[in-house]
């Protein structure tokens, strides 16, 4: 192997067919690292061909070493028997990290200009994670290669004063074409001048015309490891038990029954409070989104209160709600001022979040265990509705947002109330366990259950009134503009 330091006059040459360098291959490099690329004094050439003498068959591998310098790299590689130069007489396999087995090298050939056995070709591949193996098919043949490895960009003007190194300059520059200023790195405003050349009339021709010129290999099906295969199928196998479990919870009457709409006319307190009780079973066991799968031990301890408000029965509902009904029915119709934003609603999931913890530091005990495991369901649901579509829309952004979007902001809605709800009621008794830490006076117990009713029913008249606004929509895609948010 030998370096080609200060010797890259023939990779650079633009008339070389083909060119070592060429446009499309720097700005494909580019697009892979995500910024100017440059392979200053890494250009190295290889003249190999396997021993005779034992006469067992040998290999070339290149990359996957486990050096850190090890980058993306180009190699124009072809062979050479007797005078007669051609392509390599051999095979290239891709060996990725850790894979057992090779995988054949993907070729794009140029259409009508022959095939890949008549010329030399050039290999792309990242050598830190992948190794290039060659393979001959006889000991009589040369395999001659150059290799150029791209880093990205780092080095700024600055670091090029602080170390006193001389760059290329004024006139310099502009004689330069996009492989010279490549391979003779460092250049004052790199990045300037390699998009310069990088976009020029010529090169971009160039680049359009390769394209129009290529025919890209197919997609290669199955392209994962047996490793991967096996981790996938344990994920879906896993989501796909969870689904069934949500779904066998449902109650026969709520997969038979149509949607529970508010907006309607009740002859009394008790017509609304039954169809607000329907609603809400029915939200127990709506869609909140993939996120709430858990994927970790840590996630797995929110499921414990999860599936805890999922099954509540809908008696246990119907006199739940009986502390509320009358206020909401007081401040009805509910407008648009009734709407807890996202954000509040996302403190209020943190600050139960922080009060379970509290008590549970406190020594105070849950038979159900329902309040070790409420804080992350409460953060949780917190977060998601917070999320980005939402605050892009209160932010008064352009927001897409589908009829499968409200369903799930509505259910996450209900279970934050009901979050609410289950630790207004649990300091109404709290029990103390062994070791108490922290205990509460009487006075304290009763202003934290009081505020945490008023906090679930400002929840509860919040997830009515966006339930009644959403009821009035299409069931369609709309888009929340600068004239309303959610």
């Amino acid at each position: 192997m030998q370096s080609l330091w200060g010797e890259t006059d023939l990779i650079c040459d633009e008339s070389f067919k083909p060119p070592v360098l060429h446009p499309i291959l720097i700005s494909l490099l580019a697009y892979l690292l995500g910024g100017p690329v440059h392979a200053a004094n890494t250009a190295l050439a290889r003249n190999w061909r396997p021993q005779v003498d034992p006469p067992n068959v040998e290999f070339l591998i290149d990359g996957d070493s486990g050096d850190q310098f090890e980058g993306h790299k180009i190699t124009f590689a072809w062979s050479q028997q007797g005078e007669k130069f051609c392509a390599p007489a051999g095979r290239h396999c891709t060996f990725n990290t850790a894979q057992a087995t090779p995988k054949a090298l993907p070729v794009a050939r140029v259409k009508d200009e022959g095939t890949v056995e008549n010329g030399p070709v050039i290999i792309v591949h990242n050598a830190k994670d992948v190794a290039l193996y060659y393979e001959p098919f006889d000991h009589i043949n040369i395999r001659h290669s150059i290799t150029l490895t791209f880093y990205l960009n780092n080095i700024t003007n600055n670091d090029l004063i602080m170390l006193n190194i001389p760059s290329n300059t004024g006139s310099q520059l502009e004689a330069l074409t996009l492989p010279q200023l490549v391979t003779r790195f460092p250049t004052e405003n790199y990045a300037f001048h390699f998009h310069r050349l990088l976009f020029t009339p010529s090169n971009v021709a160039q680049i359009v015309t390769a394209l129009e010129a290529l025919e890209a290999p197919p997609m290669t099906i199955g392209w994962e490891t047996s490793a991967q295969r096996e981790k996938n199928d344990a994920f879906a196998a896993r989501y796909q038990a969870w689904a069934d479990s949500n779904r066998a919870a449902i109650p026969r009457n709520l997969k038979t029954h149509l949607p529970w709409l508010l907006t309607r006319t009740y002859n009394d307190a008790d017509a609304f409070q039954n169809q607000l009780t329907a609603r809400l079973a029915c939200e127990a066991h709506a869609p909140m989104g993939v996120s709430f799968f858990p994927q970790t031990p840590e996630e797995e301890m929110r499921e414990g209160a999860r599936m805890y408000i999922r099954d509540m029965p809908a008696q246990w509902i119907f006199d739940r709600l009986e502390r509320y009904i009358g206020r909401i029915l007081q401040r009805m119709p509910l407008q648009e001022g009734h709407l807890l934003s996202t954000k509040q609603m996302r403190e209020i999931g943190e600050d139960i979040e922080k009060k379970c913890l509290e008590l549970v530091a406190g020594g105070y005990v849950d038979e159900t265990e329902v309040l070790y495991s409420m804080p992350a369901l409460a953060r949780m649901l917190g977060e998601e509705l917070d999320g980005v579509k939402e605050r892009d829309a209160n932010n008064r952004h352009e927001v897409l947002v589908e009829y499968v979007d409200t369903l799930c902001f509505r259910a996450r809605c209900a279970y934050l109330f009901w979050c609410a709800d289950w630790l207004a009621n649990y300091l109404q008794q709290p029990r103390e366990g062994g070791m108490m830490i922290g205990r509460m006076s009487e006075q304290d117990r009763d202003e934290e259950e009081r505020w945490w009713k008023r906090v679930a029913m400002a929840l509860l008249k919040s997830h009515v009134a966006f339930g009644m606004v959403i009821e009035g929509l299409p069931q369609m895609p709309v888009v929340i503009n600068d004239q309303a948010s959610i």
